[in-house]
């Protein structure tokens, strides 16, 4: 039997193509993927998932507990609780270790600090080294999230294309005409 298709596929190739000459946008991009695959695994899993008091800060559900509205159908969760949760709010749900999580990168990529700050003042060169070496801060975020949390491995090529492979071995289908 076949495994699906990796769900961040297009997203994988649209980072793989701006990362060169667009590394900005490409970090901006693998932040949206990681917040995606993540939310997604805290709706899947949910009910497997303690959550000792994490406080809901936003949405329909403010000032209740997680542990509250994990019983909701995946519908309702997603659109009244998880859609309303920012990246730090999952990473703290799901007690994802400090060293691996994306959060603060992914705001200080994501909003437009960094152009009222100094980096207005780089030349071109300068703020595309600053962006190349958020690309791969990104690319090592985003390599957790899908090694740890879907069911596939992040490879990169020497050329920088980014592929998600099948964790889990392939199963024939039995033999052929059978």
């Amino acid at each position: 039997m076949m495994s699906a298709a990796f769900s961040e596929a297009p997203t994988l190739d649209a980072i793989s193509q701006l990362r060169r000459k667009y590394p900005y946008a490409a970090v901006l991009s693998t932040y949206v993927a990681i917040e995606r695959i993540l939310k997604s695994h805290l709706v899947t899993v949910r009910q497997h998932l303690s959550f000792p008091k994490k406080t809901l800060t936003r949405g329909p559900h403010k000032g209740k507990s997680l542990a509250a509205v994990v019983s909701l159908r995946s519908g309702a969760f997603l659109k009244g609780v998880v859609c309303h949760m920012t990246l730090g709010d999952i990473e703290d749900a799901m007690n994802l270790p400090y060293s691996a999580r994306s959060a603060t990168h992914r705001n200080e990529a994501m909003h437009s600090n960094l152009y009222l700050s100094g980096e207005t003042r780089l030349t071109y060169i300068g703020r595309q080294r600053k962006n190349s070496a958020r690309i791969k801060q990104a690319v090592a975020h985003l390599r957790y999230v899908v090694d740890n949390f879907t069911g596939y491995r992040l490879l990169e090529k020497r050329n920088g294309e980014l592929i998600a492979q099948s964790s889990s071995p392939m199963q024939s289908a039995g033999p052929p005409g059978g």
